[in-house]
């Protein structure tokens, strides 16, 4: 599919497309902050196991506009879909190499660096949507802007507001967990890994507060985010 040919037919590439192409760049940036921050501390070892993991799922998408990337006779559907699957495979099995040579540290480096890598975009969205006191529900609205959490098709999600100062996010089916099942890293531990960086997005980004409770429901395992305003009740 050339550019031109994506210039006559929009309709291939949709707001859509272009919202989560920008998300699966964040999620490369957080695995190069990994990157940066582990060679820092453990050295050369690290770039050379990066360098395994894009020979083995592909190279970070290059800097150029998602109409240069897709090839040709790709939908943009096909091209998303795949981008999503490589940089979350990638990630997933980059953390699970850095654990088996660096161990238990590493882990806390890893939730660490992802904390802080939160706190860097939560910032950046102040700063773009910038809005006195946000509500919950805006604060998770803006979130979704810089969160990799699948395609929107692919969700099954609850959304509840159960005051002005209290939103509920029910997710009962997480689209995370079949890369990291895929590169062999420890459900527990990932789901912390992308909680820290949820959590790092939301407390520099307002004052609301970000809880995450894990719970069976039905015979499932669903993920809750409580986002809450400091003076809602409990």
């Amino acid at each position: 599919m050339t550019v031109d040919k994506l210039t006559e037919d929009t309709q291939l590439l949709n707001p859509t497309h272009r919202w989560l192409f920008g998300k699966i760049r964040l999620v490369e940036e957080r695995e190069q902050a990994i990157a940066a921050t582990f060679e820092a501390t453990y050295g050369a070892s690290v770039i050379a196991l990066l360098d395994k993991m894009q020979e083995k799922h592909g190279h970070y998408l290059a800097d150029s506009p998602i109409e240069t990337l897709i090839g040709d006779d790709i939908s943009a559907d096909h091209f998303i879909d795949t981008s999503i699957a490589r940089a979350e495979t990638r990630e997933a099995e980059f953390i699970k190499g850095l654990i088996d040579e660096y161990g238990e540290e590493a882990k806390a480096l890893a939730l660490k660096v992802s904390f802080d890598y939160g706190k860097e975009y939560g910032t950046t969205a102040k700063k773009e949507y910038e809005k006195d006191d946000p509500y919950p529900d805006y604060v998770y609205t803006v979130l979704r802007n810089y969160y990799l959490d699948g395609a929107p098709e692919d969700s099954e999600t609850d959304l509840t507001r159960i005051s002005v100062g209290e939103f509920v996010e029910r997710r009962n089916k997480c689209s995370h967990n079949p890369y990291w099942q895929t590169a062999g890293l420890d459900d527990e531990f990932a789901c912390q890994y992308t909680r820290r960086y949820l959590e790092g997005f939301t407390e520099a980004y307002s004052a609301v507060k970000l809880n995450t409770i894990i719970k069976e429901l039905d015979g499932r395992r669903v993920c809750e985010h409580h986002f809450k305003t400091p003076s809602a009740r409990p």
